[in-house]
């Protein structure tokens, strides 16, 4: 008799607990709503805008791209957003150039010198 008792509270306890996994469907829509940039329905449309998208607001690396359309564009522009310039101090010596970073900078340097910041003369 009790092998017969097992299974049926099995299912009864996988019932109950099943019940309180799903979301009703009102709940569940909430998950999918956005908020618009500017509360109109035309920002989605309109082309990227630095005002807008990026001075007004504090931009992401996705609207920064909307305003740039081109991916290196973008990547320069969010280095010295994200952080500042690195490179505006001139840190590389001897006419390296600088390329600025997330968090650093890289020196490139003139033939002739060697270091993290061209300081190091090659003899």
């Amino acid at each position: 008799m009790f092998w017969c008792l097992r299974p049926a509270l099995g299912l009864l306890l996988l019932h109950l607990t099943a019940a309180h996994v799903f979301l009703d469907e009102q709940a569940a829509s909430q998950v999918l709503t956005r908020r618009r940039r500017a509360n109109s329905f035309f920002e989605e449309v309109k082309k990227g805008n630095y005002e807008r998208e990026c001075v007004e607001e504090h931009c992401n690396w996705e609207e920064a791209r909307e305003i740039f359309e081109n991916k290196e564009k973008t990547d320069e522009f969010w280095a010295i957003y994200v952080d500042g310039d690195a490179c505006k101090s001139n840190p590389c010596a001897h006419g390296g150039q600088c390329k600025d970073g997330i968090g650093s900078y890289t020196c490139y340097c003139q033939e002739g010198y060697k270091g993290f910041n061209c300081e190091i003369a090659i003899t």
